[in-house]
């Protein structure tokens, strides 16, 4: 007993110090900008004055986002009453804001404002990858039709639609992301999203704008009339969540009789639709030996992509029994193994488990996954919003960098300390030592649930660094999410259509075609030699060519 509380004071107490963290670097911001006599009055940053275009968003991301207009309407909630909800514990608890002041200016040590690089040593090779948020994940709800054990915002069946974002806020806040990337990739998730009768109209609002629309869900409610009008509202790909094959570990894990059974006869209605679909699974003693026999299955149904996800102790999950350290490492073991013997035929991807770079790194220098650029992307290229606004690193950790009923998508993705800190600080303890710390750089969430800092180390990882190894870099040249200069001449037409998949992505797509175009003699991509492409093009992620990948 002592000695969990101990662990909690020790947690609670690094909490504090990285919240006082947060705050000297806002201070050392505002001390900077009063040096440097810029007027806030003029600017942007910290308030909402008037949307410019700025070459620090995504080239073309000149969509007005609603101006004006749904401003003045935001809630003024008295500042003590503000409350983030992010990964609650059981009962809901809210965790008090932080009160994170978003200052402009540019960092101590010169770097700019807006997209700082950050240092070689901070963010590895990303010093010349601009901070674009190319994946978000947007958990519509709190409701949801199961009560899944591991659930990061314990959602459930007695959770309502207070508080939510209704139908016009979710509309704004989708042109805001669009107006700083205009090609992500879009996670509408929950809860159970489809518990939101206006799921259809966001999706096809965002879809409309030029975002890539991928659903979450349990699968236990996509009925045939569902799943049709998921594709006709412009949705690319569904990710579906099976734990085990034996019912009685996933029902009992979803806490929802008959659930299994539901979710598997809807990837047969997925399939007759011709929607793609990715299993996911979370990796627990309870399932442990069967993760080989899921990922077979999962290949066999058709599945674009298998994801092992890795529990981090927020939400209902802080209460379940993890994986040893150990056996976490076994586990990604069995998935790089995995990743190769389904390449070509189905992604098998670790989540929320950086360390799989290093292992990767170490047997496979051929594998896709090394066209990852990074460290763990939460903040970086990588955010989550929540039902009621708040936008925090990733889903699973509940610290917010802000609230998007009271400031811009743009504002808070440039200017809040929060995401500044995990793009720009040195990580520490072992990890910040480590010599595989510019391809993994371990589970910030993580650390910050067992920890209470989101630079301390992540304690899953066996590894221990070498005293005065060399740094490992990054294999490839062009990475996912990484900027592309083209050698080639490219027909506008052919420009097009590579602007019409997801940003993350599109570098090394166009990258794989010059080396196609090259290797058969051409000086220049056009639609047609795209099609030819699209043919012959040795994709990483899967020769049925999956959602992400269509428009090539």
């Amino acid at each position: 007993m002592g000695a969990a509380t101990g662990g909690a004071a020790d947690r609670a107490a690094a909490r504090t110090q990285h919240r006082r963290a947060l705050r000297a670097q806002s201070r050392d911001l505002a001390r900077h900008d009063a040096r440097h006599g810029r007027e806030q009055a003029g600017d942007d940053r910290g308030r909402r004055v008037r949307r410019r275009d700025d070459d620090g968003d995504v080239p073309g991301a000149a969509r007005q986002a609603d101006p004006g207009g749904s401003r003045g309407r935001r809630r003024a909630l008295p500042r003590d009453a503000r409350v983030h909800r992010g990964g609650e514990g059981p009962g809901h608890h809210p965790l008090p804001d932080p009160r994170h002041r978003r200052e402009g200016g540019e960092v101590p040590g010169g770097l700019p404002r807006r997209h700082a690089g950050g240092s070689q040593e901070g963010r590895g090779a990303a010093a010349a990858v601009r901070f674009v948020p190319h994946v978000v994940a947007w958990n519509l709800t709190r409701r949801c039709n199961l009560e899944c054990a591991h659930c990061y915002i314990a959602a459930g069946p007695r959770e309502t639609a207070t508080g939510e974002l209704d139908t016009a806020e979710c509309r704004r806040i989708a042109d805001e992301i669009l107006a700083v990337n205009p090609t992500p990739l879009l996670i509408l998730s929950g809860g159970e999203p489809l518990l939101r009768p206006d799921l259809e109209e966001l999706a096809a609002h965002a879809a409309a704008g030029g975002a890539t629309v991928v659903v979450g869900t349990n699968g236990t409610l996509l009925t045939d009339q569902r799943i049709a009008a998921l594709k006709a509202a412009g949705v690319r790909g569904v990710a579906v969540s099976i734990d085990s094959l034996r019912p009685t570990y996933h029902d009992n894990f979803r806490h929802g009789k008959g659930s299994l059974a539901a979710t598997t006869a809807a990837l047969g209605r997925l399939t007759a639709h011709r929607m793609d679909f990715i299993i996911q699974t979370t990796a627990t003693k309870g399932n442990r030996t069967e993760l080989a026999g899921l990922a077979a299955w999962a290949a066999e149904q058709g599945a674009v992509a298998f994801n092992c996800y890795f529990l981090v102790a927020t939400g209902r999950g802080a209460g379940l029994s993890d994986l040893a350290p150990l056996e976490y490492e076994a586990v990604l073991g069995d998935l790089a193994r995995w990743e190769r013997q389904y390449r070509g035929r189905m992604l098998v991807r670790a989540k929320c488990a950086p360390h799989f770079m290093r292992l990767v790194h170490d047997t496979d220098p051929d594998s896709p996954v090394l066209n990852y650029e990074t460290r763990c992307p939460c903040g970086v290229q990588y955010c989550r919003i929540t039902p009621d606004g708040q936008l925090t690193p990733c889903p699973y950790l509940p610290e917010a960098a802000g609230d998007l009923r009271r400031e811009s998508f743009a504002e808070i993705w440039r200017e809040a300390p929060l995401l500044r800190r995990l793009r720009e600080g040195a990580l520490g303890g072992k990890c910040g030592a480590c010599e595989y710390r510019k391809l993994c750089g371990g589970c910030r969430a993580r650390a910050y649930a067992t920890q209470g800092d989101v630079l301390a180390a992540d304690p899953s990882c066996v590894y221990e660094p070498s005293p005065g190894a060399a740094v490992f870099e990054p294999r490839q040249a062009v990475t996912y999410g990484a900027e592309f200069t083209p050698g080639l001449k490219w027909d506008a037409a052919a420009r097009a259509r590579m602007a019409r998949i997801p940003s993350f992505v599109r570098a090394v797509v166009m990258q794989r075609v010059e080396e196609y175009a090259r290797r058969h003699g051409k000086r220049e991509i056009t639609p047609a030699l795209l099609s030819e492409v699209r043919g012959a093009l040795p994709v990483d992620f899967s020769k049925k060519r999956p959602f992400f990948v269509t428009d090539v």
